[in-house]
């Protein structure tokens, strides 16, 4: 009887930390089938302030098409920029010549859609990466 109701206890508390998490800075892969969620954030003061929320996905004929709702959590302008990696059904990376790092402006407590297609068929797993805009202005 104290075995298992010391697993209970143990199983509501990796349920209760594991409901505390958000989706930013949660390093896993999104795949089509099985629905996974990836989020890369590059670094510590970003993933304070930008969340990444409702990543949803579709096919548009062959393609895959992306749809997150990045949220700005601080009251300060956050210049940040995205980028997608994606892989075909063996795991291997789809080359996108035309793609690249997108930049991204965020007001303060900013809520925006950002959209992004697959280079070309055959993509079923997506990686979103955002990173600092370090650019000088």
């Amino acid at each position: 009887m104290v075995r298992s109701l010391s697993c209970i206890f143990a199983l509501a508390a990796c349920l209760f930390l594991a409901s505390c998490r958000g989706t930013s800075g949660v390093n896993t892969r999104v795949d089509v089938q099985q629905p996974v969620r990836t989020v890369e954030i590059g670094d510590a003061w970003l993933n304070e302030r930008v969340q990444l929320l409702n990543i949803m996905h579709r096919f548009e004929g062959d393609l895959l098409v992306v749809q997150a709702q990045v949220k700005n959590s601080s009251r300060d302008t956050v210049r940040c920029e995205y980028n997608v990696i994606w892989y075909d059904m063996t795991g291997w990376e789809m080359s996108d010549a035309v793609g690249g790092w997108k930049p991204l402006l965020l007001e303060g407590l900013d809520q925006k859609a950002i959209t992004m297609n697959a280079p070309k068929p055959g993509a079923n797993t997506f990686l979103i990466k955002l990173r600092r805009d370090t650019a000088i202005r």
